[in-house]
């Protein structure tokens, strides 16, 4: 039997400890795709045990996970329908997606082969807001368009799309361009939304952007959870996937206090940074997306909000009352303490703040092109772009932190954009209408009870006198 053979084998078999003593061993020599079909039959049949050692014997999931692969491990596990012993239909790991995709599409023929526009419009449900899926977006549906171009209609059967393809087509489908930047993100959607929990364990372990890929399970588990409460048959899928959520919830809270612990500074970048392949969204908005309580209550996260909250001001004590006399008195405001240029850069802002920023320090900063490209790409909080600009050399950081003063124009364009000085001058605002309002309203209501109250009077005067002149 040859070592594929014997590697299916304990695939179908679930042995992992006999592939690793007899068939992962050193200087075995492997034919080409042997090890790729050995991951696809791994993950089709979730043998979540066997995806670490074909990664340590050279599976690249780069190289490995295409458009048509990840498509695939949809449909198989959408088209599977198993039954019970009376003919009914039992609830499988895939039911909740493919009831959702049955909202989304009120009428799907036998035999319909799902797409992954299909699964981005349920990612986009479950997430709600302005989240915006990848595969949904114009660019991947144009590569989309591309490789299925190049294969033929993807309606056939499965087989068709995998595995009857000549070496040579496949090669050109499996080449550079449809190879996904982040493999362990797309598989993590995958296990997740077919509610296979420990094999999306499993790839959030591996790759890029643990904190992240955490909080987006959180959240897809819980909207999941509240789409199967809906459904009566599927109560008891509703539990599961609300434990599924938790135990997530508590993977992303352990991973932040970790980081914590290790580097305050750079967690606080992490919370801010970017995300651009979750529809640039930040940890933090995913974890309030998340409805992640414990994770936005925890320490980093108050500090990061605290300093958004204060702005460019470095006030401590008092900060409100100093805040409102330099509303009502204006130059109060040209003494108080700010943070200077370079804690300013490091500071999450919006994009347009961030752009003024650049042109007030032209003078002291060149900012080279590649520089230029980054900030433009920012449209929130991109704190690690800003990080970059402070770490090329065309910025110095020999300046101390406190002899970088701010021009008086600067100290006023910090003080009024702070959030807390936005605050508090609604606040005024709000609070001198609402007075003005209710003197107008006291004053006309006075002038309305008096001439009332004389009406009265006169009235009154009026009708004794009369009985009095008739007798």
């Amino acid at each position: 039997m040859s070592t594929p053979d014997q590697l299916s084998l304990t695939l179908a078999w679930n042995r992992v400890d006999i592939a690793k003593k007899h068939i992962f061993v050193y200087g075995q020599e492997w034919p080409e795709r042997a090890l790729e079909q050995a991951m696809t039959d791994a993950l089709a049949n979730d043998r979540v045990d066997f995806i670490q050692p074909l990664l340590e014997n050279g599976v690249s999931m780069h190289k490995w996970l295409t458009i048509m692969r990840l498509e695939e491990l949809y449909n198989v596990g959408l088209k599977v329908m198993p039954t019970s012993a009376r003919g009914t239909q039992n609830q499988d790991g895939a039911s909740t997606l493919r009831y959702l995709i049955r909202e989304n599409k009120k009428h799907i023929p036998s035999g319909y082969h799902y797409t992954l526009f299909d699964i981005g419009l349920v990612m986009e449900k479950l997430m709600g807001g302005a989240y915006r899926a990848e595969y949904c977006r114009k660019k991947f549906r144009i590569k989309y368009n591309a490789v299925m171009q190049k294969v033929g209609s993807p309606g056939n059967t499965v087989g068709n799309l995998l595995f009857e393809l000549p070496v040579p087509v496949l090669k050109e489908v499996y080449s550079s361009n449809e190879i996904f930047q982040y493999p362990f993100h797309h598989l993590l959607l995958w296990a997740v939304l077919i509610r296979r929990q420990k094999m999306a364990k499993c790839m959030w372990q591996h790759g890029e952007e643990a904190l992240a890929k955490a909080l987006i399970a959180c959240r897809l588990y819980k909207s999941m959870a509240r789409e199967a409460a809906d459904d009566a048959l599927e109560v008891d899928i509703s539990e599961e996937l609300q434990g599924f959520a938790r135990e997530f919830s508590s993977l992303a809270l352990d991973l932040l206090e970790h980081c914590h612990k290790t580097d305050d500074d750079l967690t606080q970048q992490l919370l801010t940074y970017e995300l651009r392949s979750w529809s640039e969204q930040t940890c933090l908005a995913l974890a309030n997306c998340a409805n992640h309580r414990d994770f936005i209550a925890y320490t980093s996260c108050q500090i990061l909000l605290t300093e958004m909250w204060m702005g460019g001001l470095r006030t401590r004590k008092y900060a409100s009352l100093k805040v409102i006399l330099g509303i009502l008195l204006l130059f109060p405001c040209l003494w108080m303490e700010f943070r200077s240029k370079e804690e300013l850069q490091l500071m999450p802002q919006t994009m347009e703040e961030h752009i003024q920023e650049v042109g007030s320090d032209s003078d002291t900063a060149s900012v080279t092109s590649d520089n230029s490209h980054r900030t433009h790409q920012a449209l929130a909080f991109n704190h690690l772009v800003k990080s970059q600009l402070l770490t090329d050399e065309q910025v110095s950081l020999s300046v101390d932190k406190k002899g970088a003063g701010l021009t008086y124009s600067r100290k006023l364009y910090e003080f009024y954009t702070a959030p807390i000085t936005k605050f508090w001058l609604h606040t005024v605002g709000r609070t001198c209408t609402l007075d003005i309002d209710l003197f107008s309203l006291t004053c006309s209501m006075y002038n309305t009870i008096n001439t009332h109250l004389c009406t009265s009077d006169n009235g009154k005067k009026h009708s004794v006198y009369n009985p009095v002149l008739t007798v």
